[in-house]
C-alpha cells in the first residue's frame, strides 16, 4: 500500500483513497478475509500517513461507483471514489487489471517502486499507448523521488 500512495501522492493526488478488496461491502465474523481487512487497517492507521484515508472490505463495484455504493447503503471516505484497489493477491490484482484493459477500454500505466529508481513495468501484450504510459509513470515518480527527497519507496 505505502508504494501505492507514493505513486498517487506524484500524481498530485490528495488525499489517497484506498479501498482494500473484498467479497463483501462489510465485516463479518464469519467471513475471515473481511475480518483481515480490519486488521489490515488498524495496522494502517499506526504508519500515520497523511492525507490517505483506508475502507474496507469493499467489491469492486462500491468502491468505483458512488450510484452503486449508494445503492447498496454502502457510506465512508473512500466507497465510489477509490484512487487504489488493494487487493489480496498477484492474482486477483492481474484479473482486474486485465477486466479494465480488456473490456473497459483502461489505459494500463504499470510503475514499479521501492527500488532506487522507479521501474516501467510492460506486457509484451501492452498497445504502444500503455507502454507509453508506463515510461511516463515511472518518469513522474522518478521526478516525485528527486523533489522530495524520497527514494527506494519511503513515504
Amino acid at each position: 500500500m505505502e508504494n501505492a500512495v507514493l505513486v498517487s501522492r506524484a500524481l498530485g493526488l490528495t488525499p489517497v483513497r484506498v479501498a482494500l478488496s473484498g467479497a463483501v461491502d462489510r465485516t463479518y465474523e464469519s467471513v475471515p478475509a473481511s475480518r483481515s481487512c480490519q486488521e489490515f487497517i488498524k495496522r494502517a492507521m499506526e504508519l500515520n500517513l497523511e492525507d490517505v484515508l483506508i475502507q474496507g472490505p469493499l467489491t469492486f463495484d462500491s468502491a468505483t461507483s458512488g450510484e452503486i455504493a449508494a445503492l447498496k447503503g454502502i457510506e465512508g471516505p473512500v466507497a465510489g471514489d477509490t484512487d487504489i484497489y488493494l487487493t489480496d493477491t498477484i492474482e486477483e490484482c492481474n484479473i482486474v487489471a486485465k477486466a479494465l484493459i480488456n473490456f473497459a477500454d483502461t489505459v494500463f500505466s504499470g510503475v514499479i517502486v521501492g527500488a532506487r529508481v522507479p521501474v516501467s513495468l510492460v506486457s509484451r501484450t501492452d498497445t504502444l499507448k500503455n507502454k507509453k504510459s508506463s515510461v511516463s509513470i515511472a518518469c513522474l515518480v522518478a521526478e516525485y523521488y528527486r523533489l522530495t527527497g524520497v527514494a527506494g519507496g519511503t513515504i
